[in-house]
C-alpha cells in the first residue's frame, strides 16, 4: 500500500477518532471508515515508526466519549426498566471502560518518606547508637536500594 500524504493520514486518524465513540470498538470503527485495524495499533505503539503521541492522547478522549455513551445508555435503561439482558451487556461494556465499575478496583499508594522526631537527650551514646542501628535495619527492610548501595550507621566520634 502506498504511503499516505500527511494531510490524508491526519484525515484518516480524525475519521477514526470520530467513528470510534459511535461504534465502540477499534474493529467496528475501522470497518466503518475503511481503515485497517492494524494501523490504529501502529499509531498507538511507542516503539513503532508510525507512533503518534497526539493520536494516543486523542484516542483516550474518544474512549472516554464511548464510555460516556455506554454509561448514559445504561442509565436510561435503568430508568426505563429495560430487560436484564440489555442491562447486563451494558454493565460489562462499562466495566471495560471505567475501572471504578469493575468488581475489583485496585489503588496503589506509595509513601515516599517518613519523618520521625524524638528526644534522645536522656540516652547514653551507646543506647543512641543501638537505636540508630535498629532504625537503619528497619529502613533497609522497607526500602530496596540500588545494587551496591547500603545504609550504614556510623558511630559518633569518641
Amino acid at each position: 500500500m502506498p504511503a499516505l500524504a500527511v494531510g490524508e493520514l491526519d484525515a484518516r486518524k480524525t475519521a477514526f477518532l470520530e467513528a470510534f465513540p459511535n461504534h465502540g470498538t477499534v474493529s467496528a470503527a475501522c470497518a466503518a471508515i475503511g481503515l485497517l485495524r492494524q494501523r490504529v495499533h501502529e499509531w498507538c505503539q511507542p516503539d513503532h515508526p508510525a507512533y503518534d503521541e497526539d493520536f494516543v492522547y486523542r484516542f483516550g478522549h474518544a474512549k472516554e466519549a464511548a464510555a460516556d455513551a455506554i454509561e448514559a445508555s445504561l442509565r436510561a435503561q435503568a430508568l426505563r426498566g429495560h430487560t436484564a439482558w440489555d442491562t447486563t451487556a451494558a454493565i460489562f461494556l462499562l466495566k471495560g471502560y471505567r475501572p471504578q465499575f469493575r468488581d475489583q478496583y485496585q489503588v496503589n499508594v506509595r509513601q515516599e518518606s517518613v519523618s520521625i522526631s524524638m528526644d534522645l537527650s536522656d540516652l547514653s551514646a551507646g543506647d543512641k547508637l543501638q537505636l540508630l542501628q535498629r532504625l537503619v535495619n528497619k529502613q533497609q527492610s522497607l526500602v530496596q536500594l540500588p545494587e551496591g548501595k547500603s545504609i550504614d550507621a556510623v558511630p559518633p566520634p569518641a
